[in-house]
């Protein structure tokens, strides 16, 4: 099954915090009776694997690309072969991501001090304050379709903060992602 690509939002140089580290742990599913220790072969869902989720940021142009040459380096160093969709490969590869923007609130008092009466005791005074901070969140995921099944076998997603990256800086962020993300790729058992 291919999937059609969304539209191609316009260009500037906006990456996915994440790709230097991650806020949460990646949540990883998988089908069980996928055999995920045969299977040795691999190629993209399409011509276009990046597919835009729920965003309206603007993303590097440059980020497809970097995502399949550092997922292709990822599972070509566990002992996968990418080959081409005629040649019938066991997975098929696809990545998702989308942005939104957020609003983060912090608190806390204009001042305060240690109180000497009980350990561990603070005394606060003045009417404190409130910091809103805007930002973007994005997320990622990784999909594996397995040919046997024509259904998806694995998937890995993860999230964090926008951040600004270019150039080589953005292709080696992305190359770090990869390996953080598909460290357990094939799943156990």
């Amino acid at each position: 099954m291919i999937l059609k690509l969304l539209p191609r939002l316009a260009i500037s140089l906006l990456l996915v915090g994440f790709l230097i580290g991650c806020s949460s742990a990646p949540e990883v599913v998988y089908d069980q009776k996928v055999d995920f220790k045969s299977p040795k072969t691999f190629t993209w869902l399409d011509d276009n694997p990046l597919k835009y989720s729920q965003t309206e940021y603007k993303v590097s142009p440059f980020l497809e690309a970097h995502l399949m040459e550092a997922t292709r380096s990822e599972l070509e160093s566990k002992g996968y072969r990418f080959v081409s969709m005629s040649e019938g490969p066991d997975f098929a590869v696809a990545f998702t991501f989308g942005a939104r923007e957020k609003i983060q609130k912090s608190s806390y008092p204009s001042s305060y001090s240690l109180s000497s009466a009980s350990p561990g005791a603070y005394s606060f005074r003045g009417p404190g304050a409130v910091q809103t901070t805007k930002y973007v969140e994005g997320q990622i995921s990784i999909d594996f379709f397995a040919e046997s099944t024509k259904s998806l076998a694995w998937q890995i997603s993860d999230s964090g903060k926008i951040k600004d990256l270019s150039g080589e800086e953005l292709r080696q962020a992305v190359k770090e992602l990869m390996a953080d993300l598909l460290t357990d790729f094939p799943p156990e058992g």
